[in-house]
């Protein structure tokens, strides 16, 4: 079901494990546009052909001053809107957290603790 503020590639990024794979969802709900979403709105699933390899533990040390968890769906993107104010600084937290979250900045992993900037 839409959520407020879900995007397609934030529901790909739920159950694919990539936002990109968002074109699969569209393709399986023609009726629906995907720049427009309705909240309430049932949505239809498929099966993707995506394998989610396990995330790799990324040794770092914990982030001290303001921090974020990650929840379920969340991408740096949405994050960044939260705590900075629009989803284009998504970069500053990858930047700040390249050797907590790795080499790609949409594997994030639900409980990992970030830093945020001030």
């Amino acid at each position: 079901m839409i959520k407020p503020g879900d995007t397609l590639g934030h529901i790909a990024q739920q159950y694919y494990g990539k936002a990109n794979k968002w074109y699969l969802i569209a393709e399986a709900n023609p009726e629906v546009d995907p720049s427009w979403l309705t909240v309430g709105r049932e949505l239809v699933i498929p099966v993707g052909p995506v394998e989610q390899p396990a995330a790799k533990a990324v040794s770092a040390p914990a982030p001290t001053g303001r921090t974020h968890t990650i929840g379920d769906g969340e991408t740096l993107s949405s994050i960044a809107e939260d705590h900075l104010g629009h989803e284009r600084h998504w970069y500053r937290l990858y930047e700040l957290n390249k050797g907590r979250i790795g080499d790609n900045p949409n594997r994030l992993v639900v409980g990992m603790v970030i830093a945020v900037p001030d």
